[in-house]
């Protein structure tokens, strides 16, 4: 059996929507124990990236330098990664506030990101951003 914790990352431009799936702990788990998945194509990466820290670090090359967004259960490990990419974490209390808050910052700095975890709150977020 594979399981596979996730959570989601939007970015928000003032027009735009861009929804990425994050996986943050790709281990197997068989009846005895938990081994970690190997990947051929990161078998002879000299340094492989944590999926976390490269998407986080290319939203600082953007401009990015707050992120917005509710934390839960499958995006706790993701957020750890945000200070040393040199992020800030804007916590919101619900998806519609978060995606209000991040179309604000778009408006301002051009592009925002917003993280949130699986639920239905995040069908707030296209509707915070299409009514703002």
């Amino acid at each position: 059996m594979s399981l596979s914790l996730s959570s989601s990352v939007c970015l928000c431009a003032p027009s735009v929507i861009l929804s990425i799936d994050v996986v943050s702990s790709p281990f197997h788990f068989s009846a005895d124990f938990v081994t970690m998945a190997t990947d051929i194509r990161t078998a002879e990466l000299r340094e492989p990236v944590d999926v976390a820290t490269y998407l986080f670090t290319r939203l600082k090359q953007l401009g990015i330098d707050s992120v917005h967004g509710v934390p839960g259960d499958f995006n706790l490990v993701a957020l750890d990664y945000l200070p040393e990419c040199g992020l800030k974490w804007v916590g919101n209390c619900n998806e519609l506030n978060a995606g209000y808050a991040a179309d604000g910052y778009a408006r301002i700095k051009g592009i925002s990101a917003v993280v949130t975890t699986f639920g239905v709150g995040e069908l707030s977020i296209p509707n915070a951003i299409a009514g703002a």
